[in-house]
């Protein structure tokens, strides 16, 4: 047996970034254009492109739509890891321990650009409708699949597995979508209920998309990881000895009724709690405390459950280890504006 092969030269398309005209093109063409763009360094082109594709209304076509949003995936996929590989700036924030008080404190750039904040919650809201809409259609999708497996126990359709697989990972995938959303923000520092609670109304939806995922999971395997701008998302299954192992937790005669436990982790590089004058004053009045403020970054949120029978029970009775960190400071010289 002779192997026959042969070698193809692909050379790249010789695009005009600044005056190529894609708006008439039809999705599989703005597809091929995005990423060759995105080859090309075309970054204005790229970025307009991609903001065209998820702007798009669900289409009638299943396929269509699943091709726009794994590709929107991929996009985001390649765009955040290039950005994560480049250098990073002086980004460090000065800290100082001051003797008097013993407290810490950080020296930030509290320089806050200029923003309409009317408009940008205007656009949070219709984003976050859009989100919905989305979320809703992809979710009647994945209940239509599911229900066509489960008629058809005895008989296996590949087709019908792949499209309820799809459905899924376009649930997920939404994650992006709101990771931009939320990146809109990243550079405001303003307290306002209005936004506040717009921000909470975003960010509602992380527990729905985990909700309607979490099933392709395999216990004891690799989580599910999503690594966004400003979000970071992990969800992952383990047998109850496999956690009494991790948390060095003595083993118990009930073991044996939990199914797995499932860990879900949540990490924000922007405090979203940062946009509320509320919470600010709660502080410090519990803490009797007129200089603490709201740490601006970093926001981490972690939830257990026990799956007992297919039931999930909120997990919080358990023992916590708690890592330090030791790190040199140098004596404050005054005070600064922000406290952690």
């Amino acid at each position: 047996m002779t192997q026959i092969f042969e070698q193809i030269a692909v050379k790249p398309a010789k695009i005009n970034c600044t005056s190529i005209q894609y708006q008439n093109f039809n999705l599989q063409g703005k597809v091929s254009l995005l990423f060759e763009a995105m080859n090309q360094k075309c970054l204005d082109l790229h970025s307009k492109i991609y903001l065209d594709l998820l702007q798009e209304s669900i289409q009638e076509d299943y396929n269509d739509n699943i091709l726009r949003f794994q590709s929107l995936k991929l996009y985001k996929q390649s765009l955040i890891q290039s950005m994560q590989n480049e250098p990073l700036d002086n980004l460090t924030i000065d800290r100082c321990f001051d003797i008097n008080s013993t407290h810490v404190f950080i020296m930030q750039n509290t320089t806050q650009p200029e923003v309409d904040l009317t408009v940008k919650i205007q656009n949070l809201k219709q984003y976050t409708n859009n989100l919905n809409r989305t979320l809703k259609y992809f979710r009647k999708l994945k209940i239509q699949f599911q229900d066509e497996l489960q008629l058809n126990q005895y008989t296996w359709n590949e087709q019908v597995f792949q499209q309820y697989q799809s459905s899924q990972d376009c649930l997920r995938n939404q994650l992006y979508y709101l990771d931009d959303i939320y990146s809109n923000f990243s550079n405001i520092n303003l307290q306002n209920e209005v936004l506040y609670q717009a921000i909470v109304d975003l960010l509602k939806f992380i527990p729905l998309i985990s909700e309607e995922t979490q099933n392709t999971i395999i216990v004891n395997k690799e989580p599910l990881v999503f690594n966004g701008n400003e979000i970071i998302w992990q969800l992952k299954r383990r047998t109850r000895s496999s956690f009494n192992s991790q948390f060095n937790i003595e083993p118990a005669q009930e073991d044996f009724l939990v199914d797995y436990i499932q860990l879900e982790s949540l990490q924000f590089q922007k405090n979203p709690l940062r946009f509320s004058s509320e919470l600010k004053e709660l502080l410090k009045t519990q803490s009797n405390d007129s200089t603490l403020k709201i740490y601006t970054q970093y926001y981490y949120l972690t939830q257990l459950k026990n799956v007992y029978h297919n039931k999930f029970i909120s997990y919080e009775n358990f023992s916590s280890i708690y890592g330090t960190n030791f790190g040199s400071y140098q004596v404050c010289k005054k005070y600064y504006l922000i406290f952690i």
